[in-house]
């Protein structure tokens, strides 16, 4: 299956969105699928042996440094028509994320949404806790996530806690609960020297 993932969020950045998309983009190559990724960059790269398109997006220096992109991206449509997917999986819910939910309208294509994030947690990054601008931004939050939601063919909550706040936004399709997979190899050192432990 040729799966695209978009997600504004991936390595070398380090966060849970990076690392899960990390981990999914690497087990579903294993497994034989033919996996691409659009993420964000400095510049619009194209790493085709790695399966890596890097968008140009604007960074956000007051957020952590993380890019934007705008949603409506050429580049991006261009470089998507080329492959003839098969399933879209959008693991963010901005820039990027929309050009995944654009795009999966646009060619009517199956459209796979993780959602990871809580962002009602975090308005106050862009708020600074004004409690009535808070209010809204929470708001307009649920309304957005429910609309995602609803326009996905498929969703998926890494917890049973966030599977339960999208039913408390009365999400009209069923929640798939996988929790973000882990490479324990990186722990199988068999190499082990006891007096460095």
């Amino acid at each position: 299956m040729r799966i695209a993932i978009f997600t504004d969020t991936f390595t070398p950045e380090i966060n849970g969105v990076a690392t899960s998309c990390a981990s999914l983009f690497n087990v579903l190559k294993k497994n034989g699928h033919d996996v691409y990724l659009f993420t964000t960059g400095k510049e619009t790269v194209i790493d085709e042996d790695k399966h890596i398109i890097r968008l140009k997006g604007k960074t956000l220096k007051k957020l952590y440094g993380y890019r934007l992109v705008f949603p409506k991206n050429r580049k991006a449509i261009y470089e998507f028509k080329k492959l003839n997917f098969d399933i879209i999986h959008v693991n963010t819910e901005y820039g990027v994320g929309l050009i995944g939910f654009n795009i999966s309208k646009k060619f009517d294509i199956p459209l796979v949404y993780t959602y990871h994030t809580m962002l009602e947690n975090y308005t106050y990054y862009i708020t600074h806790n004004l409690h009535l601008f808070d209010y809204f931004a929470k708001k307009m939050l649920r309304k957005l996530t429910k609309k995602y939601c609803n326009d996905s063919t498929e969703i998926i909550a890494p917890s049973i806690a966030t599977k339960d706040y999208l039913i408390s936004l009365k999400i009209n399709k069923y929640i798939n609960v996988v929790p973000t997979g882990f490479d324990f190899t990186r722990f199988l050192n068999t190499d082990r020297n006891s007096k460095k432990i």
